[in-house]
């Protein structure tokens, strides 16, 4: 199929797919989860960034900045060792950062519907890049900064959620060798009525609808270590 065409028929499923989603609530999201030990190696840094896991001090003063699209109340999260955030930073403005949800993610940060998992499982919830620092290729070797530091911290294993049309990160994670559990399907605007939860995931023990209970409790202090 010629280039034209595929990006014309790409469109069509695009805005057909939003028309959908807008009037019914309906989404499609593919699941997947990465075992970290087949991330790609740490390559050089073109831009000589450094690359750490931040503290609720951090978020706390980035949240400032509406540029870096952070909320106060993610303090919390990171202060109760619920989440851990990796970030690239330029000296002392943050660049790029990948929030993950160890053990479990409420329902809000997961298409509507809650998931709990072990402790050894993290979910991306969140990947964001400044917008004067995007279209430099900073988010994967970042990402892959990210795997190699959670991996080092005990974590074997990422799962992450993306819409069928979200099609630039689907390619990304590809790059990872995903495995897919199935299709995640919902219907409804803002809470879920009817959900369709991915086949594979019961045998991964990753359960859908089930809220998250005893989270792993990670020491804040643990957050403070500088991964390169």
């Amino acid at each position: 199929m010629p280039r034209r065409f595929r990006n014309l028929w790409q469109a069509s499923r695009y805005y057909g797919y939003r028309a959908i989603s807008r009037g019914l609530g309906l989404h499609v999201s593919r699941v997947f989860i990465l075992d970290l030990k087949r991330t790609p190696p740490i390559t050089a840094d073109r831009y000589d960034l450094t690359y750490r896991f931040l503290t609720a001090d951090d978020v706390w003063s980035f949240a400032a900045d509406p540029a870096n699209d952070l909320e106060a109340s993610m303090v919390d999260r990171l202060a109760d060792g619920n989440d851990l955030c990796f970030a690239a930073l330029d000296g002392s403005t943050l660049v790029n950062y990948n929030w993950y949800a160890i053990s479990g993610v409420e329902a809000e940060h997961a298409m509507g519907v809650p998931i709990r998992f072990g402790n050894d499982t993290a979910y991306l919830y969140k990947a964001y890049t400044r917008p004067e620092y995007r279209g430099r290729g900073i988010n994967f070797p970042a990402v892959v900064r990210a795997f190699h530091a959670l991996h080092q911290r005990g974590v074997r294993r990422v799962m992450g959620i993306v819409e069928c049309v979200n099609w630039s990160s689907l390619a990304s994670y590809g790059h990872f060798q995903p495995q897919q559990l199935g299709r995640l399907i919902t219907l409804g605007h803002r809470k879920p009525w009817w959900a369709h939860y991915p086949r594979g995931a019961a045998a991964e023990a990753i359960e859908f609808g089930k809220t998250p209970s005893e989270r792993c409790a990670r020491s804040p202090e643990s957050l403070t270590a500088v991964e390169a």
